[in-house]
């Protein structure tokens, strides 16, 4: 992810950085997960 993303996010919606961290903890893994499943099939 972008490392300005949370904070460009924040100044677009203007939501609270309290609102917005669980939105960047489900979005990790998730991230995360999508980019092992694009390895996993480019390397087979």
């Amino acid at each position: 992810m972008h490392p300005n993303a949370p904070a460009h996010s924040h100044f677009v919606h203007r939501q609270p950085w309290l609102r917005l961290l669980p939105k960047v903890g489900l979005g990790a893994p998730l991230a995360y997960g999508v980019m092992r499943l694009v390895h996993a099939v480019l390397g087979s």
